[in-house]
Formats: C-alpha cells, structure tokens, sequence
C-alpha cells in the first residue's frame, strides 16, 4: 500500500465499522448546496477505501469521526456559507491565523469551507465539539454551522453509528476537495501532511484552546447593529439588505418580532423596514396583505423554514429578549434510521434548564411507534440514561411536521443480513440442515432429521419449528414459512415405507441444500495476491 495513502487513512481514522456514502440528487436553489441521501454502509473501513477516493474512483468517501468508545481524534467546522455569502478564502485563512487557531481549512463538495482541528490523541467527542463551537463564534459565523462529530456519544451496541463528513482530497490532487494555502490557493495532498504536521495537536495543547474573549467581542460586535435584541437571522439579513426571493418571507417573519417591540405601531415601522432593509422593497399591496394576514393571530419564528434556518444561531437567539426563547419547537436533529427489522430511529434530544438554555444533547434511540406517539417519545426520553429528561410537548401539527422531518433528513445506516431476523433464521436453519445429525434415508425423516439429496434438503416443517423453538427463536408456522419463502422452499406430499412394512404420508419442505463445510485438507487461499492500487 502506498505510504501516502496509509499515512491519509491514518490522518482520517474514524469509526472503523462503517463509512458513509452520498448520492447527489439536486442542487438547493440560491447556495449551490448539494441536496441528496445519506447511507452508512455496514462494512469495516478498510485502506483500499482510501485508496479508491484518493483516485476518484466510485462514491467519495464519508468519515464518521466519533468512535464506538466515544472519542474522536479530529473534528470539523462545516460552514454553510454558500455562494455570494461565502468569505474569500484569503480573507477566512487571516482570520484563522490572526486568532491563532491550529485549523486547516479545505473546500466542501458545495463551496462551501470545512475548517479541521486534528489531535495526535483521543479525546472525548464532547469535548471537541465544545471547542469547535468556541472556535466558530470567535470567528463570527452568523450563518448555520455544523460540527464534526454531530454527536457528543452514540450508542453503537444498539446500531447508531453517527453522522459521516465526506473528507477532503476526492480525486487527489485533480479534484475540488482541496485544502486551501496560507494565500488562499488551492494546494496539494503533500502540503497537506507539512500543515498537519505542524498544527496537529497534543490532548494539553487542546485543552488550553481558549477562544472565550474573542467569542465576546464577535457577539458584541453583533448587538451593536439594528434588531440587537431580536433573532440574528433577521439582523443579519437586514444588515445585507434583503433580495429578491426572501423578501416575503422576510417581512413575514418580521413581523413576529415587531409585535412584541412595537405592539402599538408595528404596521408603521414594518413599513419602515420594506423601505430601508430591502433592496428592491415590495409594493404597498403586498406589504398590506402582510400586514393583514398577520394581523389577527400571533405567528411563532419559522425558525425551521428557508433562508432563516441557513443563518440560526439558537443560542445567541435565546438569550434575546425578543429571540426565540422558550416557545419554540425543541431543536431535535441528526436523525438516523437502523434497516432492521423493525427499524430503529435515532436523533439527537436537547436538554434544556429553566431558562431555557441547553445544558447537554443526549443520543436518544426510538421505535417508529415511539416517534409518532408523542407521549411514548417523552418517556423514551424519560428512560434514557443519556437523556433523562421530559421534553416540552408541542401541537398535533408541530409534531407531525416535526417526525416527518426527522424521518426525511435522516441518514440510512445499512444492516449486515447476518445481524438481521433473516439472517438469524438462516444460520439456525443451516445448523437445522447441515450441523445435526441428518437423515441416512428418507425413512430417517420420521426420526426428525433433515435429509440430503441431489442438491436439495428436505424435512418436516415441524421439525425445524421445534429446533428453532430450542434455539428460542419466534417458531409459528405463518411467522416461518414466511421467512423460508426467500430460499424459494417447494411444499409437497409424499410416502415412506416404514420397517413394519407401513407407508407413512408426509408433508414435505424441500429447499436448496447449503454448502458442506471445508475439509480440514481444503483450506481457503487467506493470501490472494494484490494489486497494486495507487
């Protein structure tokens, strides 16, 4: 294997029971933002993966950080900040280097920018997201940024396996996953490992990260602009100037925050606002309809909805008098969905103080029924040790909105057959078949054993029921036959002569035989030569 990949799968060590894939299917209009499925696949993570992305070939590859035990050795900034939005790369590398912040910035899949922090050891997940986050707000993101690993722990015995980040350098140095230089040009795979090398960080050296006077000066920074004390979304967007295509939504939303500042003359100062904040303001039509929609009933922030969810900072936003606080639909994110049989759903649960403030994020595990009965998904809530906490309920509609998201956003994690019911019931059906003692003659079938013969098995249906009754495993008829219908089982009736010359009817099951075990003589060829792949 070559040196440099292994030095690359090395870099990027991450969870090694699987990696992820994703399939492009659009493009968000307005960023330039991928759109598409998620899966994480269920096979171990091997070199030859790595080498495969290095050289473009198949599927890019996706990294889930956090490890089976919890600890991550390198984490991501995702930031979101698409197209117009986006800061040159030039000026994001000096701000990264002015902070003096051990990061090395690469180029997303959409334009966008994943900014690394990498660690010669292993440290807690939760502790390199916490630091990621104080990184972020001291350069003074506005806009939605995620971070790497999505999840402060996972529970990997019961097949949670996380989120994936797919990592830089697809295609190797052709492709438009680079790493930008200290000038903001697009660099090499090789000065990447000199920029590793010398910003990689011990477990001491991470822990006296501290960013907490730049965070202050960024949020201060901030409150000094209009709409200080409402949701930066909207401040943000009024200090652009609104354009085409947002303007509606902009205003809608605004007057949300308006009819708690102004509650006698906001209709005036929404007027105001279409004048000033809006580059091409909406006639006076559109605004009345507005105002009239808006004016017998009190909306929520659409805190959820396009472009305002693109430019949430919740936590700045809660603490604002006229920010969300505690009204507003609970922040449950990065779902996933186990394959099995039923599936199992995953998500990320908020764990709020009086004041509304989140304390932790616990990794909650639901089944389906759980997710659509609301009060089942608060004691699953209740009962989780991670958790250990009561969500606030919300409307039948909100909730429903709510599963429907988390159910379309959430990343496929693939199921080995093996680990499947199926794949249960067919290794105690080949133990059925093939590791008992098996049927002589046909005659022998009256004994319970399976007999062998011209490539097919047959036996008795109630036989097998009662091995897989032994073996405690689910035994009715209707639950079995359902299951032997993938082996394409024939069902038949036929007659044996026994030793006292009497003939005996049965009903039969007649399947393809499996495949004897090796002789001890015939072993495997466990070296087959490799070729040579990068």
């Amino acid at each position: 294997m070559n040196d440099k990949v292994r030095k690359f799968a090395r870099i990027f060590e991450g969870l090694e029971e699987g990696w992820g894939q994703f399939i492009a299917q659009d493009t968000e209009p307005g960023t330039g933002k991928q759109k598409g499925k998620y899966f994480i696949g269920d096979k171990p993570l091997t070199e030859n993966n790595f080498t495969s992305h290095l050289l473009g070939n198949g599927p890019s590859l996706g990294i889930v950080p956090i490890r089976k035990d919890n600890t991550c050795t390198w984490g991501v900034i995702d930031v979101d900040e698409y197209l117009d939005k986006r800061p040159e790369p030039k000026q994001l590398i000096d701000k990264i280097r002015e902070l003096k912040m051990p990061l090395i910035a690469f180029r997303s899949k959409s334009n966008g920018y994943h900014l690394y922090l990498f660690l010669s050891d292993k440290i807690s997940a939760a502790n390199m997201r916490k630091k990621l986050d104080s990184m972020a707000k001291a350069l003074g993101f506005l806009g939605k940024v995620d971070l790497f690993p999505r999840q402060e722990e996972i529970d990997f015995e019961a097949g949670d396996r996380g989120n994936f980040i797919n990592i830089p350098f697809y295609g190797g140095n052709r492709g438009v996953r680079y790493m930008y230089d200290d000038n903001g040009d697009a660099s090499t795979v090789d000065h990447f490992f000199e920029l590793y090398d010398k910003y990689r960080l011990t477990a001491e050296e991470f822990q006296a990260l501290n960013y907490k006077k730049e965070e202050k000066k960024a949020e201060e920074k901030l409150g000094e602009k209009e709409f200080k004390d409402g949701p930066p979304c909207l401040q943000q967007m009024a200090t652009e100037r609104v354009t085409h295509g947002s303007r509606n939504e902009f205003l809608f939303m605004m007057t949300t925050y308006l009819k708690q500042k102004y509650p006698d003359d906001w209709k005036d100062q929404l007027d105001r606002i279409n004048r000033e904040y809006i580059a091409e303001p909406l006639n006076s039509e559109e605004v009345i309809a507005i105002k009239r929609s808006t004016d017998k009933k009190d909306y929520g922030y659409k805190c959820k909805q396009s472009p305002f969810c693109d430019l949430c900072k919740k936590d700045i936003c809660r603490k604002r008098k006229f920010g969300i606080g505690r009204t507003q639909i609970p922040e449950y994110a990065n779902p996933a969905v186990l394959l099995s049989e039923p599936p199992v759903w995953f998500m990320d649960v908020p764990v709020l103080d009086e004041n509304g403030e989140v304390i932790k994020v616990g990794r909650g595990k639901f089944t389906t029924t759980q997710l659509r009965l609301q009060d089942q998904f608060a004691e699953a809530c209740m009962s989780n040790l991670s958790i250990r906490y009561r969500p606030e309920g919300m409307s039948v509609e909100d909730w429903r909105n709510t599963v429907n998201r988390l159910m379309r956003e959430a990343v496929e994690i693939k199921i080995s057959e093996d680990a499947s019911e199926f794949g249960e019931f067919t290794d105690h059906l080949e133990d059925f078949c093939v590791n008992r003692a098996r049927a002589v003659d046909k005659i022998d079938i009256l004994d319970g054993k399976p007999f062998t013969e011209d490539g097919h098995t047959m036996f008795r249906l109630k036989d097998l029921q009662r091995h897989l009754k032994s073996a405690s495993f689910k035994n009715d008829r209707s639950h079995v036959m359902a299951l032997l219908y993938r082996f394409e089982y024939e069902e038949y009736n036929t007659s044996v002569r026994s030793q006292d010359s009497k003939t005996k009817f049965l009903r039969l099951i007649k399947i393809k035989a499996f495949e004897e075990p090796l002789e001890p003589d015939d072993p495997p060829n466990m070296f087959p030569e490799k070729e040579t792949a990068f």
